[in-house]
């Protein structure tokens, strides 16, 4: 089965890393991964996207078509990658506090991952591992051993620990949402 995911968000949140990671936990899941990264030419606060593709078969176009789950951090984000390009199962958002702009025919959940991730670790920063944590549970496409792996070659090993952490309380929070997915 082919699962396609759109993450976005403000420059400096890590979507791109995040995207990066999810991918290649899931190609070390024994899955094939494709993976793409959206940007602007700001360094920080300009909105970013990542494109990523999961699949037990080779993929032949390594792009979402239409996503079955997308996920915004913020209002533009939200915006500018979600409205256009509604995905078909799932839109998650972190927080409350972005507005809906339409009645989207998709279910839409709510998670507070940046509050969580403050308020478990001190650190807001590790809200993009904690969603895909979630992203990986509640979509079965990759495991935690497989993200470990993944962020071992991305992070830095003294951040290691902290991001498999916030990784591991998604992916054990996805739990309790599957029949949102």
């Amino acid at each position: 089965m082919r699962t396609e995911i759109l993450m976005a968000g403000s420059g400096g949140r890590g979507v791109i890393l995040a995207g990066a990671v999810l991918a290649k936990a899931a190609a070390k899941s024994g899955r094939f991964a494709s993976y793409g990264a959206i940007y602007g030419a700001e360094v920080r606060g300009g909105l970013t996207a990542a494109e990523i593709v999961i699949s037990g078969e080779p993929i032949d176009f390594p792009f979402p078509e239409t996503p079955e789950l997308s996920f915004a951090f913020d209002q533009a984000s939200y915006e500018k990658y979600i409205l256009p390009h509604e995905p078909d199962r799932l839109i998650l958002l972190d927080g409350d506090f972005i507005e809906l702009k339409a009645d989207h025919r998709a279910k839409v959940l709510r998670f507070p991952f940046t509050i969580l991730t403050n308020e478990h670790l001190g650190n807001p920063v590790m809200a993009n591992m904690m969603v895909i944590g979630f992203i990986a549970g509640i979509t079965g496409t990759a495991d935690p051993d497989s993200a470990r792996a993944a962020l071992s070659e991305d992070v830095s090993p003294r951040f290691l620990e902290p991001n498999h952490k916030a990784f591991l309380m998604g992916y054990e929070r996805s739990s309790e949402f599957h029949e949102y997915y």
